[in-house]
């Protein structure tokens, strides 16, 4: 029976975003640079890779958050709520840059051969969930690579 591994792409480049500026001698800032961004990619790449060694799997798929998820308009309509509230956007951070650099090696991804998948209004937990039941409808093992 073959193996697919399904990875959260945004949990895996937040925990490598924030272990950027420990890595070696590099002076990661707030991602303003080129260079940055390139130390950040290296970090998700290594984190994949090193996964990817372990588990051996033959299919990888990786799943992305949306934007603006649909559970927001959930928690709008409650009183002092607010959809992941206890997260502070970190607003020193050039997250323009981030999620630029995140797409651009997504797409280095698909050229070999993983499967990178959105959908609009959904985060990488409904589409893992959906991946999940997909899989294990044709027979494949999942491993889940989230949280």
């Amino acid at each position: 029976m073959s193996t697919t591994m399904i990875v959260d792409y945004n949990n895996l480049a937040m925990r490598a975003m924030f272990t950027c500026k420990y890595i070696g001698t590099e002076n990661v800032g707030n991602f303003d640079s080129q260079e940055d961004c390139n130390v950040l990619i290296r970090k998700i790449a290594t984190d994949l890779s090193s996964i990817l060694r372990f588990f051996s799997p033959e299919r990888v798929i990786l799943v992305c958050d949306a934007k603006n998820p649909w559970r927001n308009d959930v928690y709008k309509d409650i009183a002092d709520m607010k959809y992941k509230g206890n997260r502070e956007k970190d607003e020193e951070k050039n997250w323009e840059n981030i999620y630029n650099s995140m797409e651009e090696f997504s797409n280095i991804l698909i050229m070999k051969g993983i499967v990178v998948t959105s959908i609009e209004r959904s985060e990488a937990d409904d589409l893992a969930a959906l991946w999940t039941i997909n899989e294990l409808g044709n027979k494949r093992n999942v491993i889940g690579f989230y949280r």
